[in-house]
């Protein structure tokens, strides 16, 4: 091949960075995700402070010694967000072959709808139903909006599916929170196009894809304030931020725009707007800039 991408930071890509390296071939990861942290959230991972997981756990320091050799392999290192750009050059000691892209969608047709007086306030979340997304914790901010005709749909599945559905019950609103479990293609589109907010309360976040659908269809978004989440919200503009072991934030922010309408339309029409800078047609020269930067790194390291 003329060049390699790998569209994930994974023990897989590890491997094929070193291979393309021995072949001289030009390569591309992306690092869009934080690969120690996703690796340990299946250990409960309860902080959000990843430098102090690093003095204090020696599985995460082994884990980025790997993390930092697998990167070194590749020409070129996209990342979508600022966020990410940081982290990598605390990794690797530099940014020299850093590229920061914005993630693009390819989407239907989009926009913004008023909330009308009557209609159903409809809160969506959606992702791996894993610990380090606290899904429960919205489950319990929805709870406390203490509105019957209120909705809850969480789209995804996971390891605490069963834990989530439990409070659910535990709280009596079993019959308000819907599980979907994993949809695609339009089935996705029709949920975000139902909805009145989008709320997150993850722990750690780089540049969350399905911000872009949210805001592609006009959702305000609440969203913890954790890693490249406020390149994407702006509080107060298209949504709100929160400090993630705020909970009482989240709450009050969640019931703010189910009883304010007028501002929960004015914050919807901000979001769709912010949406429009993630068009595919945008980012595609900036892909192929950084293809011809990979295969000049490579050039030049063989000199």
């Amino acid at each position: 091949p003329d060049i390699i991408h790998c569209n994930n930071v994974a023990t897989l890509s590890f491997v094929v960075g070193w291979f393309a390296h021995k072949m001289r071939i030009p390569s591309v990861v992306k690092y869009g995700g934080e690969w120690v942290w996703e690796t340990l959230s299946s250990l409960k991972l309860r902080t959000a402070n990843l430098e102090q997981l690093h003095e204090e756990s020696f599985l995460a320091r082994l884990l980025w010694k790997i993390e930092r050799k697998g990167l070194s392999y590749f020409n070129a290192i996209w990342v979508p967000s600022e966020y990410r750009a940081i982290g990598v050059e605390k990794i690797i000691g530099n940014r020299d072959n850093v590229h920061i892209i914005k993630n693009s969608m390819d989407l239907p047709p989009g926009g913004s709808h008023d909330l009308q007086p009557g209609d159903p306030y409809i809160v969506l979340t959606a992702s791996r139903i894993i610990p380090h997304k606290r899904v429960p914790l919205i489950i319990e901010a929805f709870h406390s909006l203490g509105d019957p005709k209120a909705k809850l749909v969480i789209l995804g599945e996971g390891q605490e599916e069963e834990k989530s559905k439990a409070r659910a019950r535990e709280l009596n609103i079993e019959s308000q929170v819907i599980f979907t479990g994993k949809l695609f293609g339009e089935k996705v589109y029709d949920e975000f196009k139902k909805a009145s907010v989008y709320v997150s309360a993850s722990l750690e976040e780089g540049f969350p894809n399905v911000f872009v659908d949210a805001m592609h269809f006009g959702l305000p978004v609440i969203s913890s304030d954790v890693g490249g989440c406020k390149e994407m919200v702006h509080d107060g503009v298209n949504g709100y931020l929160y400090e993630p072991f705020d909970v009482a934030a989240l709450k009050t922010r969640l019931k703010e725009l189910s009883t304010n309408r007028e501002l929960r339309n004015r914050m919807a029409k901000k979001s769709f707007d912010s949406s429009t800078q993630y068009d595919l047609n945008i980012t595609i020269n900036q892909f192929m800039e950084m293809y011809k930067q990979a295969q000049i790194h490579l050039s030049k390291s063989l000199k």
